[in-house]
Order: C-alpha cells, then sequence, then structure tokens
C-alpha cells in the first residue's frame, strides 16, 4: 500500500506538473500576441492603456504560485533576471512613447511554502535627474530594464544591488547602478552604499551617446562591478552626454566590507581593443551625487 500510495502522488504531482505547465505555455502564447497588437496603435496613449492592461494581466497570472518556476523564454520583450539566492526575480520592459520610453517593472516574490506568489509592480513616475538622494518607493520609480541582481551584506542588512539600461532619449542613453532593499516587507531603491573619493552615493547614474554601447558588468572574480570609462568624444564636448563615450579604459565599484568603494584604472578579464581610437580622456561622471 505504501508504494501504491508513492507511486500515485509521483503520477498526481507529474501531471499537475504538466497542467500547469501548459496553462503558463498557452498565456505566454497569448501575452505575446498582445505585446505584438500594441505595435499596431494609431496613437501613445491607446498604446499606454493597452500596455498598463498587459502589466496588470501578467501580474494576476504571476501570483500563482507554479508560475514561479516558468521561463517564459519565448516572452523576447521582457527581461528576466533572478537573484541568485533566489528570493524574487525582476521582469522589466519597456516601450516607446514620442522620443522617450515608458519602463515597467514586476517583481515576483518566491512562494516558499505559500498557495500564491507576492507581486510588487514598480511605476515609472519619476526623473531620475530629480530623484537626487532619496531612497524611492515603488510609485516613484525613475525606470530602467535591469539585468544583474548580485546579493551583498553591509552593517548586517541585505541589499541587492541591481544593474540596469535606460534608453533615455534618441540622442542619450543611460546606466544604472542602483541597490534594492526591503523594509517590513516593502522594497526601497536606493541607499548610501556607493563610496567615491569620500562621498557616499545612493545611486549611480552614468549617461552616454545613444549610438554607442558602455560596458557595466560584475566581474565576480574581482568582486567589482567594472564598466567603461566615459569621456567626450572632444574636450569641447565636455557636459554634454551625447557625445560621450568608452575611452577604453575601465573603472569598478569594488565590494568591501561596508560599502561598493569607487576604484579607478580596472583590469577586468575582457580588455579593451587596441584598434580604435579612445575619446578624449575625461573624468567619469558619477550622475548623482551623495551624502558624505
Amino acid at each position: 500500500m505504501k508504494y501504491f500510495l508513492i507511486l500515485f502522488l509521483f503520477c498526481f504531482n507529474n501531471l499537475y506538473s504538466q497542467i500547469s505547465d501548459s496553462v503558463s505555455v498557452q498565456f505566454e502564447r497569448d501575452l505575446r500576441l498582445k505585446f505584438d497588437s500594441v505595435k499596431a496603435l494609431e496613437s501613445d496613449s491607446l498604446k499606454l492603456e493597452a500596455m498598463i492592461k498587459i502589466e496588470n494581466e501578467f501580474a494576476t497570472f504571476l501570483k500563482k504560485a507554479t508560475s514561479y518556476n516558468y521561463a517564459f523564454d519565448s516572452l523576447k520583450i521582457v527581461g528576466k533576471v533572478k537573484s541568485p539566492d533566489n528570493e524574487f526575480r525582476m521582469f522589466t520592459w519597456n516601450f516607446a512613447m514620442g522620443e522617450r520610453f515608458q519602463n515597467f517593472c514586476l517583481i515576483q516574490f518566491n512562494p516558499q511554502k505559500e498557495n500564491e506568489c507576492r507581486i510588487i509592480i514598480l511605476k515609472d513616475n519619476a526623473d531620475i535627474d530629480k530623484v537626487g538622494d532619496a531612497a524611492i518607493v515603488p510609485s516613484g520609480w525613475y525606470g530602467a530594464l535591469y539585468y544583474k541582481i548580485i546579493p551583498v551584506s553591509f552593517a548586517g542588512k541585505r541589499y541587492y544591488t541591481l544593474l540596469g539600461y535606460d534608453s533615455f532619449s534618441p540622442y542619450v542613453s543611460r546606466k544604472v547602478i542602483d541597490v534594492l532593499y526591503f523594509k517590513e516587507g516593502i522594497p526601497f531603491l536606493g541607499a548610501p552604499v556607493f563610496n567615491s573619493k569620500g562621498k557616499s552615493y545612493s545611486r549611480v547614474v552614468f549617461s552616454f551617446s545613444a549610438r554607442i554601447t558602455m560596458m557595466l558588468n560584475y566581474d565576480e572574480a574581482l568582486k567589482t562591478i567594472v564598466f567603461d570609462h566615459l569621456s567626450p568624444s572632444e574636450p569641447r564636448y565636455a557636459g554634454q552626454f551625447e557625445y560621450y563615450g568608452p575611452d577604453f579604459s575601465f573603472d569598478g565599484f569594488t565590494l568591501s566590507k561596508d560599502q561598493w568603494v569607487y576604484s579607478e584604472d580596472i583590469k577586468p578579464n575582457r580588455p579593451a581593443s587596441k584598434n580604435k581610437k579612445a575619446p578624449a580622456k575625461g573624468s567619469n561622471d558619477l550622475g548623482v551625487k551623495g551624502k558624505k
């Protein structure tokens, strides 16, 4: 009897998993078609209305505990990144509205032994230039597409360092380093854990020409967030970020006991090309200034 009970439970769980996967596959297919249909809408207001509806439908489906381990691989428009400790994952995407992009973000928490996943929606309602050093709540998000999560602990607190990208305008793109943490279950973005030359920053923002690509990634071997040093193509363009690009040197933030500490002239595992002419050497703009 014990053998047959175990066999029954195994078969039942396997059947339930197959049914759950088929439901997820169908939902993913339908959602992909809805994303495609937004492109055909004529006005930005109709596109935004349709995209908010998609966001809500996606959030509702992600509440299902069985959806947490579903990959959504064919949903190419949506970025998916899971925290290395498997506590949550983030879904981000954007769409063009005139000359700017509207960003969307859903945070799905691991259901553990619960019957439902907790979902938090970040709303793109703020300009990162005006956010300053403030901690951001979900309704005041500045908008970014996150592609890397690095868990760290400072002073006994758990932080998730985020690397992200923002198509800011037709002329200027941005990359951002931020931190996500939770206080009584509420997510906050931004904390003074980035130290550069004696100053602390709550987040770091890089602005550069939309025509080029900036490298920003985490080097596990160096325990360092490595990024291209940005400079204007000519000294006369200093401060005009549509002319900024990599000068083929690298800087970084190295993990220390209580902060990420800025370091110059990092030697990453992927060296810069020597065959291209570098822009004029300048100072990397660390974006938002922080508290001492």
